[in-house]
């Protein structure tokens, strides 16, 4: 049998009843208010009760709904229990009552997927906000079904501060594998702006030379999408550039989400840790400056230059050094490059060339 919304059958001296004997004797009161001299404060406190038992009706209405709805989270049929968690979900925060039921469901690594991840997406419409959620959330993180993962991090977002500690202190604790460590930097990303508290952690993750490079790349990809947040991680991106090529992209990509304006810079400091790197082709270059092409004109950029200052001046520091020095003095995955030879006569050794238009 297919779950539907409930009809309750309310029984004798129910809210209902007691609102509409209020509902009476308030009319009573207004027909003979004059001759009986009722003062009006009694009539306007007699529609006061009337409304507030009405929302004791729908209260006592919901709370039944929701007993109803637990107990059809125990019927055999997966398609009855997933609509279940579904309409459970559909009642938002007054739902709350549910959460211990949807998160045992959430954990059995026996129940369908169809109905867990359902589940995950009612938590995160409940608003659920209890110690016992956000364990569940993040071991859904790392589930042997991929499907379960977008949807718990969509769920810790909604929690917002006690999800961020809880993942910060995980990803600063090298907790888990290197793929789960990706997910919980990743997850961090989510919060964007609002993930703040977790910088500390991220950029602890970007210094640690002996963390998987996607972990770093992952941190230092969670820091980009915080934008102007994220400025205390600028020299460390920066420093980040010049150990790979992999992790010289995340850094890259990541200071232009946090001072846009500067994107110029740091595209230019790209091209000077890649030109002249070893089997580096122009063509690769040249798709990651079109990768880096402002989604909008630079004019409607919401961090101006003076905002970026201190950005800007981080990233010419970097840039002087790294034409200054040339490409045989950059380290690249431990190894100091061989002189390189320049791509063309009039182009001297770190010297970076014009954008090709």
């Amino acid at each position: 049998t297919c779950v539907t919304p409930l009809m309750i059958r309310e029984p004798p001296g129910a809210p209902a009843t007691i609102r509409g004997f209020i509902l009476a004797l308030r009319e009573c009161c207004l027909v003979k208010h004059k001759e009986a001299g009722i003062p009006s404060f009694v009539l306007k406190e007699l529609a006061r009760l009337a409304a507030s038992v009405l929302s004791a009706v729908e209260r006592t209405r919901l709370q039944l709904r929701i007993h109803r709805l637990v107990q059809h989270l125990g019927l055999p049929n997966a398609e009855d229990r997933r609509n279940a968690v579904a309409l459970l979900g559909m009642i938002g925060p007054g739902a709350k009552a549910a959460i211990p039921a949807l998160v045992a469901r959430l954990k059995n690594g026996h129940e369908h997927i169809a109905v867990r991840h359902t589940a995950l997406k009612a938590l995160a419409e409940i608003g659920a906000e209890t110690d016992d959620v956000i364990p569940a959330l993040i071991e859904a993180l790392q589930d042997r079904h991929h499907r379960l993962r977008l949807p718990a991090a969509r769920a810790l977002v909604g929690i917002g501060d006690q999800a961020i500690a809880a993942l910060a202190v995980l990803l600063g604790t090298k907790q888990g594998d290197e793929e789960f460590r990706v997910v919980l930097a990743a997850t961090l990303g989510e919060f964007e702006a609002n993930g703040k508290a977790a910088i500390p952690a991220l950029v602890q993750v970007l210094r640690d030379k002996e963390e998987g490079e996607s972990v770093r790349a992952a941190a230092a990809d969670a820091l980009g999408r915080m934008g102007r947040s994220a400025e205390s991680a600028v020299q460390d991106l920066v420093d980040l550039m010049e150990e790979s090529k992999t992790l010289c992209r995340s850094a890259a990509k990541a200071l232009i989400g946090i001072a846009p304006s500067t994107r110029s810079l740091a595209v230019a400091l790209f091209e000077a840790l890649n030109r002249e790197r070893a089997n580096e082709p122009e063509e690769a270059l040249a798709t990651f400056r079109l990768s880096l092409l402002p989604s909008r004109p630079s004019s409607e950029d919401p961090c101006g230059a003076e905002d970026n200052e201190r950005v800007r001046q981080i990233l010419e520091g970097a840039l002087t050094r790294a034409r200054a020095r040339g490409a045989s003095k950059i380290v690249w995955n431990g190894n100091d490059l061989p002189p390189a030879v320049p791509r063309a006569a009039h182009e001297q050794p770190g010297e970076v060339a014009a954008p090709r238009r």
